[in-house]
């Protein structure tokens, strides 16, 4: 299950969100027996009795009616979930918004330069605005933004993203560093107890790639996976299967000598030597 962050070191717009992730035709019929096993223990593990599909979608009333996407393989998807943020004012403070919740928090593991504060976040002119101020209101830092979650909100196995952005002023401005990205569900982004041995493994063998390194320091700097296959009872949400959080990066961006750089990015582990993925 994956989370949508919007991660803005800057003053970007951000207008439409969609997110497809139903075909058109039985959702059963493109899963592996091994993605039904998992769906079904799922729903028997489930505690509050939650359906992994809700029976209203929450697609933004203001998205344009009849919204698709075809696939590679001529499968025709249905929008599942969208977000316009045409209401003017929307604030997004804990509890404040079904679908998002601004954090309030210093982003360590990358050390930026900004609180990210939950005021610094809001709608206007049918768009997201996200805003950066220099000031040192908190921590010491020089100055403040805003990063904006779905964790624990809005889940999606697998799908197809679509997402309209504008970087600030006429996008050559050094020292931004804006992102759209997602995280699996299990991690929280900011919160290093919840990333910690999950960020970014997907991976379900009991071998040397869940430990420490991989048991080797110039192929990994990894703690090792701390929801491994390896652990058969005891603190894991499901016992015997290797559990994680990857990350997959929409976009990230970056100016440097006024050249403009995005990039794209699925981070995984573990890693093999040529660091290649394993497309079995």
């Amino acid at each position: 299950m994956l989370v949508l962050l919007f991660v803005f070191i800057g003053l970007p717009i951000l207008s439409h969100y969609h997110w497809g992730n139903m075909p058109s035709y039985t959702p059963q019929q493109a899963l592996s027996d091994y993605d039904m096993m998992l769906s079904q223990k799922a729903q028997n593990l489930s505690s509050v009795g939650q359906p992994l599909v809700p029976a209203t979608l929450p697609i933004d009333p203001d998205s344009p009616q009849g919204l698709t996407w075809t696939a590679a393989n001529n499968k025709k998807w249905k929008l599942v979930f969208s977000d316009e943020f045409v209401k003017e004012g929307r604030t997004f403070g804990p509890g404040e918004d079904p679908n998002w919740e601004a954090v309030d928090l210093w982003y360590w593991p990358t050390r930026d330069l900004e609180w990210y504060d939950p005021h610094h976040v809001t709608t206007a002119g049918g768009n997201l605005v996200i805003t950066l101020d220099r000031n040192e209101s908190h921590a010491n830092l020089p100055y403040t933004s805003s990063m904006l979650q779905s964790w624990n909100k809005r889940c999606f196995q697998g799908g197809y993203l679509e997402v309209r952005a504008s970087l600030p002023g006429d996008g050559t401005k050094t020292g931004y560093w804006p992102a759209v990205w997602t995280l699996g569900n299990l991690g929280r982004a900011g919160y290093g107890a919840t990333t910690d041995g999950l960020w970014p493994y997907t991976y379900n063998s009991c071998d040397e790639g869940v430990m420490l390194n991989q048991t080797n320091s110039a192929l990994s700097m990894l703690p090792g996976q701390r929801l491994n296959a390896c652990v058969c009872s005891g603190d894991h949400p499901s016992p015997g299967v290797g559990r994680g959080a990857p990350e997959i990066d929409i976009f990230e961006g970056s100016v440097s000598n006024k050249l403009i750089s995005l990039s794209m990015s699925d981070q995984v582990a573990p890693f093999d030597y040529h660091y290649a993925i394993n497309k079995q």
